[in-house]
């Protein structure tokens, strides 16, 4: 039907602790079925930015650190189309931070980025504005992605209350 977007309350120290931490009795913590891209984000093994075909598996255990370390969070299955739904594209694409400096995928997705606790304000206000009828309309979805925007907009609301940014995570 369309993608999976989560999104993860920051939590730098935690995450910072363990991504190039250089420790690998950690990745023992973490259960993954790639547990070698565990292991190079743990010993910061890998070329940061740019693009390469393995950055998905690198984002994959990323997240996988990101469940086990931020005390927040929401999957959603949604429509991340720019003409259709552009509040949820500009939420899944509109970052331009991207944690630890990880490498983008040749192929899209998975990808990560990050919004700061500055800028959740926007976001929040443009989802609560969504007009889910139009959408359900333009869908086909009748519920117009109601619970799942709610969702969204319930994590984004409590990282800016905490003055917090948001890992946004999106997948097909």
């Amino acid at each position: 039907m369309g993608y999976w977007v989560s999104l993860y309350l920051d939590a730098p120290e935690k995450l910072a602790a363990v991504v190039g931490s250089k420790q690998p009795a950690l990745a023992t913590k973490f259960e993954s079925d790639n547990p070698e891209f565990l292991d190079r984000l743990i010993n910061g093994d890998y070329e940061p930015g740019g693009e390469s075909d393995d950055a998905g598996y690198l984002v994959q255990a990323f997240e996988i650190i990101c469940q086990n370390c931020c005390p927040s969070r929401c999957t959603v299955e949604i429509v991340v189309d720019e003409e259709l739904f552009p509040e949820i594209w500009r939420l899944a694409w509109g970052a331009e931070a991207v944690p630890f400096d990880l490498p983008l995928s040749s192929y899209g997705t998975p990808a990560v980025s990050f919004w700061d606790s500055s800028q959740l304000g926007g976001l929040i206000q443009a989802l609560s504005a969504i007009d889910h009828d139009g959408v359900a309309r333009k869908t086909a979805r009748s519920s117009g992605f109601r619970a799942e925007v709610s969702e969204l907009i319930g994590v984004l609301a409590e990282a800016a209350a905490k003055g917090r940014g948001v890992l946004v995570f999106v997948s097909e």
